[in-house]
């Protein structure tokens, strides 16, 4: 953004926008270190670390705000629609396991345990992730009920319902398997997960999929968007940490 901001031929607002955009995005680095800061301080608030990274995913959201509208299309605009989006979406992946992480007991949750428990992080993920999909699953099941739905969206609805039912069911055999995990059997047990896993997030992919296409847009494409893409950002981040959990020392697991 910095670089981009010191580009020549900006139009006003795309420049007053870039500047506003750096600056926020300058707030959030410092957030988001203070956050780390105080998530490896034995004892460190939980409150005030959700509170500096929900202020950085806001920066991230303000951002994005002050590209709006038809004004500022154009090759900045999408450049930075490709880049916040990004850095938004980890954020929210990362303050939705500070959240799981919060609700733990105290016993067990001292963020050095976390940082030196491959496992116990990528457990943490796969519950924000079941949580997740759950829920999803729950809209799209009332959605699908809905007598004004087209025949197209009905099709596709029944089809994200049962494919969501299909990753409640993976994410929790996964959540189950990695729980008694260990052994002689460990690489095997890594590999059902990793699979089980990777089939949750297609599910996620292909239920976004049965939406595409402008013969589908409105308010059931809306809210099938908003929810599935953060659905299978939180399963690819639990993946990502289960591919981490399987690739650490033995002695480790």
């Amino acid at each position: 953004m910095k670089n981009l901001s010191r580009s020549q031929g900006l139009k006003p607002r795309e420049a007053a926008a870039l500047l506003d955009c750096v600056e926020l995005l300058s707030d959030s680095v410092d957030e988001l270190q203070r956050s780390v800061e105080e998530m490896g301080r034995r004892g460190g608030s939980k409150n005030d670390i959700q509170t500096w990274v929900s202020a950085a995913l806001t920066d991230h959201d303000t951002c994005m705000d002050g590209f709006a509208g038809k004004a500022v299309n154009g090759n900045v605009k999408t450049v930075v629609r490709r880049h916040i989006l990004k850095v938004a979406h980890l954020t929210s992946n990362a303050l939705a396991l500070i959240n799981n992480y919060a609700g733990t007991p105290p016993q067990l949750n001292y963020a050095n345990e976390i940082q030196t428990s491959p496992k116990l992080l990528a457990s943490t993920a796969l519950s924000v992730s079941l949580s997740a999909t759950r829920s999803s699953l729950e809209i799209m099941k009332n959605l699908s009920t809905s007598p004004e739905l087209k025949p197209r969206e009905a099709t596709a609805m029944r089809d994200c319902v049962e494919l969501l039912g299909d990753s409640v069911d993976e994410l929790q055999r996964s959540m189950e398997e990695l729980g008694h995990s260990g052994g002689s059997n460990i690489e095997f047990q890594i590999n059902d997960i990793q699979t089980w896993v990777s089939a949750a997030l297609t599910n996620a992919d292909t239920c976004t999929d049965g939406f595409a296409g402008k013969a589908m847009n409105g308010n059931v494409k809306t809210v099938v968007r908003r929810n599935i893409p953060k659905v299978a950002h939180l399963t690819s981040n639990a993946l990502a940490l289960i591919n981490n959990y399987a690739g650490t020392p033995p002695q480790l697991k």
